[in-house]
Formats: C-alpha cells, structure tokens, sequence
C-alpha cells in the first residue's frame, strides 16, 4: 500500500510540473531578457549623437532603431540631439565579426551616465537596410540598459544571423518585458 502511493505521488507532481511547463509554454510567460544591472536616472530623456563621418546609411538605421524603441514602451524615450548622451561612431574592421557594440559609462550613484556605440560597418557592409536598423536598434536596447537575451525571438539575442532569420528588428514581447523589469 505505501509502494502504491509513493507511486501515486510521484506521478501526481510529475503531472503537475508538466503542466505547469505546458502552460508556460501557451502563454509565453518564461522570460529569457538579462539586465545588465544599470539604469537611467532619466530613461525618458536620452538623446543620441553621431560621431562626425558616420554614414548616412548608419543614421538613418539608428534613427529607425531608436523610433522602434519609443514605439515598444512608454517608460523610455531616445531621440536625435537633445541631451546628447548617448554617442554613436563607427569602426571598419574587416577582420572582427562583431556587428556593433555598447559600452556603458556609470556615474557617481551607480546609474547610467553615457552610452557609446559602435557600429562595425566592415560587418554589416552586405546588410539590408533593415537588417542595419535592427543591429542598430539591439546596440540601443543595450544602451538602455539591456543585457543579451536567450529567447531567440528576442531583439536582444546576440547574433544577427538568427535575429536576422527570424526577422526580428524591432523590440518583441521579451524585449519590452525587459524594459518594464527596469523602469
């Protein structure tokens, strides 16, 4: 009798965890977006700027990128010019497959004072214009305080090649899940 419903429980709570995966999984709810740790102080008051030289091309990408990110949330806000603190240039390194980068500067109160991005444009020569604003709209997700995320639906999953696949080029439901976690 005992043998029977240890059985009897053990088959119960396996029951029970895979349901409870099964409606993780209808309902989305596993969030995969890693926070970096560090926010604005302001994250509805940041305003980008170009190193000079950087390609209209490149502009253009950013300007798509950062509108996708004000179209995703209401909590930030990133536009051209304004309070100039986060700083786009771009390198040429044909040897690198690294498509972009974001450094963070903090300041005195562990918050995110600067973010300069660089796009490697030897990388990103053959892209579409589309697949620019979606390497130019991650880099932004990173200077707003993101980290890589492991849903590969995500913007913020590291590798173009995937994100350009699936045709992700905007922020997607992790993505925003992301930036409501922070602000």
């Amino acid at each position: 009798m005992r043998n029977t419903l240890i059985k009897f429980s053990i088959k119960k709570a396996l029951l029970g965890v895979a349901l409870t995966v099964f409606c993780m999984g209808i309902t989305g709810v596993a969030f995969a977006y890693n926070l970096m740790g560090y926010v604005w102080s302001n994250p509805k008051g940041l305003g980008y700027y170009f190193a000079s030289g950087t390609p209209s091309d490149i502009q253009t990408a950013a300007s798509e990128g950062a509108n996708a990110w004000n179209n995703a949330s209401s909590l930030i806000y990133i536009g051209a010019g304004g309070s100039k603190n986060v700083y786009i240039k771009t390198v040429s390194q044909s040897g690198s497959a690294f498509s972009g980068m974001t450094d963070l500067k903090l300041g005195w109160d562990s918050k995110i004072s600067s973010a300069a991005i660089t796009i490697n444009t030897a990388a990103i020569s053959n892209y579409t214009s589309l697949e620019k604003k979606g390497t130019l709209a991650h880099e932004i997700g990173h200077a707003f305080g993101l980290g890589e995320s492991g849903d590969l639906w995500a913007l913020m999953y590291p590798y173009d090649s995937e994100r350009i696949y699936r045709g992700t080029y905007v922020p997607r439901d992790d993505d925003k899940q992301g930036i409501d976690a922070m602000y």
